[in-house]
This record gives C-alpha cells, sequence and structure tokens, in this order.
C-alpha cells in the first residue's frame, strides 16, 4: 500500500481505471469495424456495464485492502 495504510491505494486504483478505459477504448473500436447497426449499439451497452461492474469491484477490493490495513 502506499502512504499512510489508512487510505485507499490510489495508485492502484488509477491504474486499474486506466487499463479498464484503454481495454474498453480498443474493443469499441475492433467491433466498430466489424459490427454495424443496432448491434453495435449493443455492443457498446455490454461493454460500458461490463466496465463500470469492473471498476465497481476493483474500488471494492481497494476499500477492503484499505480496511484490512487500518485493522491491523
Amino acid at each position: 500500500m502506499s502512504g499512510s495504510g489508512s487510505s485507499l491505494d490510489t495508485g492502484r486504483l488509477l491504474r486499474l481505471y486506466v487499463l479498464i478505459a484503454a481495454v474498453s477504448a480498443v474493443f469499441l473500436i475492433t467491433a466498430q469495424e466489424v459490427v454495424s447497426g443496432t448491434l453495435y449499439n449493443v455492443t457498446v451497452v455490454v461493454v460500458g456495464v461490463v466496465a463500470l461492474v469492473t471498476a465497481i469491484t476493483g474500488f471494492l477490493i481497494a476499500t477492503a485492502e484499505s480496511a484490512r490495513g487500518v485493522g491491523e
């Protein structure tokens, strides 16, 4: 953990969010070349939902790690 141990590891969280954004962007650019119309719109929504769930999970893991560091 970085910092005093009682705060979130913001560096790790930021790297996770950048990775999620990069993977989502690459997937959407690739999907735009392959699919079109309504299927592309559905793809955008699905990728967005998966990215959001992954970001929330990452935040919860970081929060749990922070709480574990405070309890020790």
